[in-house]
């Protein structure tokens, strides 16, 4: 009993004490390592709630971007229309000017003949005021 007594006393108590301050021990460890398991999973849930937006905030900076885009070409292309559509009225208003002093240099050219004709035709020069009606008759009958 003694034998039983000292061993109880100097080699089970301390051992009974190792074993319980070991268990204590791994306890814990248990306990951090569930918080550390449940903040991980928590940081997990954060971290993909931050990748969604950030993927939704891209998604939408592209999407502005292209309807800039879409809106700068549309922009271009009435701009672009506008410019030709100005160009080819100026053309057609030159056109119509150049034809109008051709027309208007063929007539002179036609009258300066008719005139020299009828010079010819009447053997005499006529003078201003002869040459004036004779013009307008001419220009009357052109028309």
């Amino acid at each position: 009993m003694i034998v039983l007594f000292l061993l109880k006393k100097f080699a089970l108590g301390p051992f009974l004490k190792i074993l319980r301050e070991r268990k204590q021990k791994i306890e814990e460890g248990l306990e951090r390592s569930k918080v550390a398991e449940e903040k991980i999973k928590e940081i997990r849930t954060k971290r993909e709630e931050i990748i969604a937006k950030a993927q939704q905030k891209a998604i939408e900076i592209f999407d502005q971007g292209k309807k800039k885009g879409d809106e700068k070409i549309r922009s271009s292309i009435l701009l672009g229309e506008q410019e030709r559509l100005n160009i080819l009225q100026t053309a057609k208003k030159e056109t119509q000017r150049e034809i109008d002093k051709m027309k208007d240099a063929e007539k002179e050219r036609e009258i300066s003949v008719a005139l020299s004709l009828a010079e010819k035709i009447l053997g005499e020069k006529l003078d201003a005021k002869k040459d004036e009606a004779l013009i307008n008759k001419l220009l009357a009958a052109q028309k």
